[in-house]
């Protein structure tokens, strides 16, 4: 048993050899060539991505991209994952041409996923499909243009950056500026018994903060400092369909009010249903989900924060030791 398994070893060890030399030596000699021109993506102007029963289209605004049909902005971080893999595609390295293999590259119709690149007068620019990782050296994905069966292999493990669902290529941070830009925090959510909690916050920077309401004085820093750092990190989990049926209304279980020291104001409006909070996306036309640890945090009592004064302090310690 050893003695075969050491030999699968050595015979695998071989192949993945023999596929980096291959690929050493195309390079060497010139025959490793891009599938498209590295100037055809200065037009690229659209970005359709279909299959597995999804589809999304992204196209460009300026240096922006939103996404189709709802028109959301789409994260130009994700966009900038699939451009440079789409650009670095190699046609040289032909694993098969047989269309009755398609399936073992993740290439035939239920998994592949198709990607048409159109630029702004709606020209077709490039047609392909994006297939699976290679298992041979893990670090290889497949692919074919449309209309043709010639299998390539082509360096880097991106397939799954080419996802159909659209609310993958959406913005999910909601804000975008540090904790140190909160000049004042207010909070007002309801507890169990129904009864709203308030309180109110001002920064006196170094991580130093201020109650102004219900009660005058300083805070412990800890809780508040990892409000002020959870506001500006909160992240969508799901955006929900234009046909959602959660109302959100004037009844609010949490209420979040961050003034920046700009003076621009951002604010949280949410219902709580079990353990998830719905609220209004603050710069797009949907509602979104967010999972209850996210905002959590912020549902403190005033007098857990509220540090009381020395003197009254040492006046409770005094009547403790008294007894008066």
């Amino acid at each position: 048993m050893k003695k075969n398994l050491l030999l699968l070893t050595v015979c695998l060890s071989v192949l993945i050899g023999l596929v980096l030399f291959k690929n050493k030596l195309a390079q060497e000699s010139g025959s490793v060539k891009p599938a498209y021109a590295a100037e055809l993506f200065d037009r690229v102007f659209q970005i359709k991505i279909s299959g597995a029963g999804e589809a999304v289209t992204l196209v460009k605004k300026g240096q922006e991209w939103t996404v189709l049909p709802l028109g959301f902005m789409a994260d130009t971080a994700k966009i900038n994952e699939i451009l440079p893999a789409l650009r670095g595609l190699l046609a040289s390295d032909i694993v098969s041409r047989n269309p009755q293999r398609l399936g073992e590259y993740g290439l035939d119709s239920l998994t592949a996923r198709n990607v048409i690149l159109l630029d702004n007068n709606m020209q077709e620019l490039a047609n392909l499909y994006i297939g699976k990782h290679s298992t041979i050296d893990f670090n290889s994905t497949f692919w074919k243009q449309k209309g043709n069966d010639d299998v390539f292999r082509t360096p880097g493990s991106f397939s799954y950056s080419f996802a159909g669902n659209s609310d993958r290529w959406y913005i999910r941070k909601l804000y975008a500026f540090e904790k140190t830009d909160i000049n004042q925090l207010q909070v007002a959510w309801k507890d169990s018994t129904g009864k709203m909690q308030k309180f109110t916050l001002t920064s006196r920077g170094n991580d130093d903060w201020d109650m102004i309401e219900p009660k005058l004085g300083k805070v412990r820093p800890g809780k508040v400092n990892v409000m002020a750092a959870r506001f500006n990190t909160i992240t969508v989990d799901n955006f929900l369909p234009p046909d959602s049926s959660v109302a959100i209304g004037d009844t609010l279980d949490l209420y979040i009010k961050a003034t920046l020291n700009s003076g621009k104001i951002h604010e949280i409006k949410s219902r709580k249903i079990e353990t998830e909070y719905y609220l209004a996306h603050p710069t797009q036309p949907v509602q979104i989900k967010l999972e209850g640890w996210r905002l959590n945090v912020f549902n403190e009592y005033p007098d857990s924060l509220w540090s009381p004064p020395d003197s009254l302090v040492a006046t409770d310690s005094s009547t403790k030791k008294t007894g008066k």
